[in-house]
């Protein structure tokens, strides 16, 4: 499999962890009561990826979401970000040119008012 190829497969991958970004969201500060939508704009150009070590980096990789915050009743309010994030992770091969992500892990932290 070319270069290129795994790195669009594992853009395409992180778009759609839905664990992995539902995670990195139970853990911002300040706390948040809840996450109504999130979407991940991971493109192949920022990934590097290290095929005999079956590791990659990603960087600046456009992390839009909207969570609640202060509060989950009334007193609470909805609020929409959108930051850059890095990370890295690990990767394996499977059969028919499936590749399947592992290890995920942010590199940014999600201080959502800093």
């Amino acid at each position: 499999m070319y270069i290129e190829l795994i790195r669009e497969k594992i853009a395409e991958k992180l778009n759609n962890s839905v664990d992995f970004w539902s995670h990195c969201l139970t853990d911002t500060n300040p706390g948040n009561y809840g996450i109504n939508e999130w979407e991940v704009n991971a493109i192949k150009q920022n990934i590097q990826v290290d095929i005999p070590n079956r590791n990659f980096t990603f960087k600046k990789v456009k992390f839009n979401f909207d969570i609640r915050l202060d509060s989950s009743g009334k007193d609470g309010f909805n609020k929409s970000f959108s930051v850059l994030v890095d990370g890295e992770g690990e990767f394996d091969f499977l059969e028919n040119e499936i590749i399947n992500l592992k290890q995920l892990k942010l590199t940014t932290n999600l201080d959502l008012y800093s």
